[in-house]
C-alpha cells in the first residue's frame, strides 16, 4: 500500500469510486468459544470488474492486506486507511457494507452508495438508504459485476439521486450535533418542569 498522499495527488477525483472493504463479526466457532471469526464482505472482483466496465478508477480501503489480491487491476488503488470526511466529498460514490458509520459518511458526503449488506444492521441501513433514494442495496448472490456495474451507472448518471445526496448532506451538521440533541432534550424536558 502507498502512502495517503499519492491517493489524494494521483487517484481521487470526481470520476474515483471508493471501494470500503470490512470484514464483520460472525458467530463464535463451536470447537473454540473464544474466538469469533471475522467474516470477510467480498466486495473487490465485482467492484474492479464494473468500475473499469463504466470507466472509473477504483480506490480500495482495507485494514486487512490479507484481502488484497496478489496483483491489484489497472485503474485501483489500495489504503489501510482514508479519512472520509477529507476523501468521499471528492468521490463520485461509495460501494461499502452497509455499516451505519461508513453509510453516515457518504451521507455527509453528498455522494450516493452502492450497498452489499452482510449481517446485523446493514441489510436494515441498505433498506433505508435506497428508501431515501441516496443509495442501492444488492444481495450478496446478485453482486455481479454486471449487476454492480449497472447500479453504480444508475446511481451516478440519475439527477434525483445527486438531488437526494446533496439535500441529505446538508442537513448533516457534525459540529453542530451535540447542541442539536442537547437542545432536543431539553425541549422533551420542558413539560415535566422538574425544577
Amino acid at each position: 500500500m502507498r502512502p495517503l498522499y499519492e491517493v489524494l495527488a494521483r487517484n481521487l477525483d470526481s470520476h474515483t469510486i471508493v471501494v470500503a472493504q470490512g470484514q464483520t463479526f460472525g458467530a463464535r466457532l463451536a470447537h473454540d468459544k473464544h474466538r469469533v471469526p471475522l467474516v470477510t464482505i467480498h466486495l473487490q472482483p465485482a467492484t474492479f470488474e464494473a468500475s473499469s466496465e463504466i470507466r472509473r478508477r477504483a480506490l480500495l480501503i482495507t485494514q486487512y492486506p490479507d484481502q488484497l489480491p496478489p496483483l491489484l487491476p489497472d485503474g485501483v488503488a489500495a489504503f489501510a486507511h482514508v479519512p472520509f470526511p477529507a476523501v468521499l466529498p471528492h468521490c463520485a460514490a461509495l460501494v461499502h457494507h452497509g455499516g451505519i458509520g461508513t453509510a453516515a459518511q457518504a451521507l455527509a458526503a453528498g455522494i450516493p452508495q452502492l450497498v452489499r449488506p452482510a449481517a446485523f444492521d446493514q441489510p436494515d441501513n441498505a433498506v433505508r438508504l435506497q428508501r431515501i433514494g441516496v443509495g442501492w442495496s444488492i444481495r450478496p448472490s446478485a453482486f455481479t459485476s454486471r449487476v454492480v456495474a449497472h447500479r453504480l451507472h444508475m446511481l451516478l448518471e440519475s439527477a434525483d439521486v445527486a438531488a437526494k445526496c446533496r439535500a441529505y448532506a446538508a442537513l448533516i451538521h457534525p459540529a453542530a450535533g451535540l447542541a442539536r440533541a442537547c437542545e432536543a432534550i431539553e425541549e422533551v424536558m420542558k413539560p415535566l418542569d422538574l425544577a
